[in-house]
């Protein structure tokens, strides 16, 4: 997926750094419900150990959801999209409108849409949509544990 943060992080402004922490995000493994349902209060920095985390929660009351640590290209993504969007609350990721003005409302499910086609055409790949970033993120994820736990047996 790493080509997909190219595309966005090529043209340098709101949208793109917002579009560049979505690919990112979903290359960690989390579906696209989740990453809909962050907020800038699931951003975790920790101090100590000098981690960035997002808690994505489930839904459901009483239900802990999951936490992905970022790498640090990843962290730098998101850093610059938090210097566009601040820190004010509500959704993590955001519309941006006309004039790279941030405005504050949720992301849809056309809007992704929209956004994985735009960001197709640049990257000049075939059209995808937001559930096949799940699915092939899922398949990544996968590989991942299996990969540690070869090295941990090892």
């Amino acid at each position: 997926m790493p080509f997909r943060s190219a595309a966005c992080t090529s043209s340098s402004n709101a949208e793109g750094s917002r579009d560049a922490v979505f690919f990112s995000l979903v290359n960690c493994g989390l579906k696209i419900a989740e990453i809909t349902g962050l907020t800038i209060d699931s951003v975790r920095f920790s101090n100590k150990t000098g981690i960035c985390s997002i808690a994505a929660q489930t839904g459901s009351k009483g239900a802990r959801g999951r936490r992905v640590d970022l790498s640090n290209d990843e962290m730098i993504c998101l850093e610059d999209w938090l210097d566009y969007r601040g820190n004010r609350d509500g959704p993590l990721l955001c519309t941006v409108g006309r004039a790279g003005k941030i405005e504050g409302k949720r992301l849809t499910t056309a809007i992704l849409k929209e956004l994985c086609e735009r960001r197709a055409k640049l990257a000049e790949v075939a059209v995808f949509v937001p559930n096949d970033l799940s699915h092939s993120a899922e398949a990544l994820t996968q590989h991942r544990k299996a990969v540690k736990k070869r090295t941990a047996k090892e």
